[in-house]
């Protein structure tokens, strides 16, 4: 299981009265943040196969046109 913890940054801040700034890197942090969970359920016996076959082609296919280069 993956868990992504994903936070969107858009705050543009202002000095107040009073107050001053200086330039730098302001980093603010949210408590509760957005949290996403991929996980992995098991895969057909024909997704598998279809993969295999795709992996065999693709090394067929550039030995091939190496083949033809050399």
């Amino acid at each position: 299981m993956v868990r992504f913890y994903g936070n969107i940054f858009n705050n543009k801040k202002k000095p107040g009265d009073g107050e001053h700034s200086h330039g730098g890197i302001l980093f603010e942090y949210e408590f509760f943040a957005n949290v996403i969970e991929i996980r992995e359920t098991a895969r057909l016996m024909v997704t598998q196969l279809l993969r295999l076959c795709a992996v065999f082609g693709g090394v067929f296919a550039t030995s091939c046109l190496s083949n033809d280069i050399i």
